[in-house]
């Protein structure tokens, strides 16, 4: 009582500075204390969209599949977040055809909004297949501490720390 509504885009910028700092469990416990107060018409949606970040942070992935399928008709605010995450998601469980579908899919969808590098998704994508390639067909390991420099370089990619660790781990 006494608190007003939350925008679901605020709602979802606390959960994810929780996630970008690793921190699953606070993401968790602000989702059950204040999703109440999200407007009713986004709670399904935003519930849904925050437990699959924290499964995928969690590295449960599948069930970070399974609540992000639960969204249906998602606006494009919340689709890129879920086809990002569902991504990722695919790569983890190493379901490589999902996988390739998705990436065909995202290129035409940053394609159809006129998505460049100031968009944090189309950058994570664009990085995402950078180190798909680098993996499959190998190189120098100045070549990845460049291209981690250039991660680094711009402030806002999705999902930062993940392809960060990618790319750290290539040669091991």
């Amino acid at each position: 009582k006494g608190h007003s509504r939350i925008e679901r885009e605020k709602f979802i910028a606390y959960c994810y500075v929780a996630i970008n700092t690793r921190n699953a469990e606070w993401c968790l416990s602000f989702l059950q204390n204040y999703k109440h107060l999200l407007y009713k018409e986004f709670r399904h949606q935003v519930e849904n969209l925050i437990l699959g970040l924290c499964f995928f942070e969690q590295k449960n992935f599948e069930k970070a599949i399974e609540h992000l399928r639960l969204i249906k008709k998602p606006d494009n605010y919340i689709a890129s977040r879920i086809k990002t995450v569902t991504l990722l998601s695919y790569y983890e469980l190493e379901r490589e055809d999902e996988m390739y579908n998705l990436i065909d899919s995202l290129k035409y969808y940053f394609k159809k909004v006129n998505a460049n590098d100031n968009n944090r998704f189309y950058l994570l994508l664009k990085f995402f297949l950078e180190y798909l390639k680098i993996k499959k067909e190998g190189c120098e390991a100045k070549e990845i501490e460049k291209k981690i420099e250039e991660i680094n370089s711009f402030n806002q990619v999705a999902y930062k720390y993940w392809l960060l660790e990618k790319y750290s781990n290539i040669n091991r």
